[in-house]
This record gives structure tokens, sequence and C-alpha cells, in this order.
């Protein structure tokens, strides 16, 4: 299984569609690392 993690992203990528565009052209899973953060 492949995985990207994407660590550093600006709050714009979501409204610009970038990260959409990286889903679409990753052939594999992608995670955000903000995703992977859990604070108690």
């Amino acid at each position: 299984v492949k995985r990207l993690v994407l660590t550093h992203l600006s709050p714009s990528v979501n409204e610009t569609g970038a990260l959409a565009d990286v889903r679409q052209h990753h052939q594999g899973e992608v995670l955000l690392g903000s995703d992977l953060l859990v604070i108690e």
C-alpha cells in the first residue's frame, strides 16, 4: 500500500483544489499530517 503524507499545507490548499489534484494523481492513500494529530 502506497501512502503519501502531506505535512505542510497552507489553509488555502483546500480552497484552491490543490489537495484534490494530489489525490487524483497519486495512486495510493493521501493523508494530511493534521489528521494524524490527536490532542487530548
